[in-house]
């Protein structure tokens, strides 16, 4: 079986401004949530799925003061409690997820930046994005 290689946890928001450093981004998964359809005289639980949380998307990297299109329009968007507008997560050099048209994307964390210990000289930071009311989808 063949397998994508990753494309340097590439993210691209609005007119496909990229945002700087991002190492890693991760999706949390989706899950749907468990219904129970059992009847009187079932002699066994009936389930059924039944709406989906769409789930989160962790980004992982290091703060740029300079990336005013990308980090810092993503910190403009969670401190205004606005989405993130057309958001775009690569998973090879031309490919990636987005939405089906009906999510939206919030910005719901924002950790950094902090100070490591490391020889670069870079501080790490973090991104998280909370998926509503659809699904992100391979491109088409």
């Amino acid at each position: 079986m063949a397998g994508t290689k990753g494309y340097k946890g590439k993210i691209t928001i609005g007119s496909d401004a990229e945002v700087a450093l991002v190492g890693r981004w991760t999706p949390s998964g989706m899950q749907a949530a468990v219904l129970d359809g059992t009847a009187l005289g079932d002699d066994y639980t009936v389930k059924q799925p039944g709406r989906i949380d769409p789930g989160q998307i962790t980004a992982e990297g290091y703060y740029d003061p300079a990336d005013t299109a990308g980090q810092e329009q993503l910190r403009t968007n969670f401190l205004a409690g606005t989405a993130v507008t057309a958001p775009k997560f690569y998973y090879s050099a031309t490919q990636y997820f987005e939405s089906d048209g009906d999510a939206v994307l919030y910005v719901t964390n924002m950790t950094g930046p902090g100070a490591d210990k490391d020889d670069s000289g870079l501080c790490p930071m973090s991104i998280t994005f909370e998926i509503s009311g659809g699904a992100f989808v391979k491109d088409s």
